[in-house]
């Protein structure tokens, strides 16, 4: 299985289907007070699954790690399933858009992962980063 699309957001949503991302597309997070800082971030993610990968369970794992891969700072585990629609042509495949709307607190500037697996294997990375603004 494949992910279409890992995005970060200032605010993401689902709703009927469609995804719905305010502010996103960010990389950086330039911290205006002396840390730690708190932010909501948003992860929009979309599997795309495949004929043979539907009406089976599958699980999807979001973890957010600090400087590569040394503290987890934060994780989500979704278990999701996607059902022929009616009227698919065979062999078809289907996204599967979510959204999560997370409040973190960052301890310190540096480099951030959001790492994605499907059932198991790592499927996406995406790297970010905390800059200080200097006083």
């Amino acid at each position: 299985m494949q992910i279409d699309y890992l995005i970060l957001a200032d605010w993401a949503e689902v709703i009927n289907g469609k995804i719905y991302v305010q502010g996103g597309g960010w990389t950086t997070i330039t911290a205006r007070e002396p840390l730690p800082v708190s932010r909501t971030i948003a992860i929009a993610v979309s599997p795309r699954v495949e004929w043979h990968e539907t009406n089976t369970p599958h699980d999807l794992v979001i973890r957010i790690l600090r400087e590569e891969g040394q503290a987890e700072l934060a994780r989500i585990d979704a278990r999701f399933e996607v059902g022929r629609s009616a009227g698919l042509p065979q062999g078809s495949s289907q996204p599967h858009p979510m959204a999560v709307n997370l409040p973190l607190t960052f301890e310190r500037a540096g480099e951030y992962e959001v790492r994605a697996s499907i059932d198991g294997e790592e499927v996406t990375t995406l790297s970010f980063r905390i800059d200080e603004k200097a006083p």
